[in-house]
């Protein structure tokens, strides 16, 4: 099986930053990005499974993924060295790889070359997704210098960052 792709294509980046105050900044962002599949999953290889009936087979057609991003941050510097942004994002992903387990009938057993004695087995492999996947979020995140709070702490430093993820298919 010979496998031949390319990826040329245009994923622009723009990004604005408005200080607010000197120690306030309004952030804005947009990115259209690429996620291509490693190479372990392009590789042709049939693995059968006699104990458990299954089949993995790896997806030489696996498509990369695309992204448009928007993000919106405000981000307040305190201190010589501390942080604290909160965020919000919205991104549209394409051709999302999936893993997809199926029961194999006929259609697939046809599709994939398998004898007949593997109808009904469970068949394991990687698709994209023909549906655009709809992800919406918040991020927040605190980093700070302790010897700021604690003077005998010089050196240490804590951090935390949590996000907030929901998400939609659509056609």
């Amino acid at each position: 099986t010979k496998v031949s792709r390319t990826h040329d294509n245009w994923f622009p980046s723009f990004n604005a930053t408005y200080s607010i105050q000197p120690a306030l900044q309004l952030r804005a962002a947009y990115s259209k990005t690429i996620g291509r599949p490693p190479m372990q999953y392009l590789i042709p290889n049939l693995n059968i499974q006699d104990l458990t009936e299954m089949i993995s087979v790896r997806n030489k057609d696996l498509k990369a993924w695309t992204s448009d991003n928007l993000d919106l941050a405000l981000a307040w510097y305190f201190g010589p060295a501390g942080t604290m942004s909160v965020g919000v994002f919205k991104k549209t992903i394409a051709n999302a790889f999936l893993v997809g387990r199926y029961v194999i009938d006929e259609a697939l057993r046809r599709q994939y070359g398998l004898e007949s004695e593997y109808v009904g087995w469970t068949l394991n492999t990687r698709t994209n997704s023909s549906d655009k996947l709809n992800l919406t979020g918040v991020e927040v995140d605190v980093q700070t210098e302790l010897d700021q709070l604690l003077p005998w702490a010089k050196g240490f430093s804590v951090f935390a960052n949590g996000t907030q993820l929901s998400g939609t298919a659509t056609n």
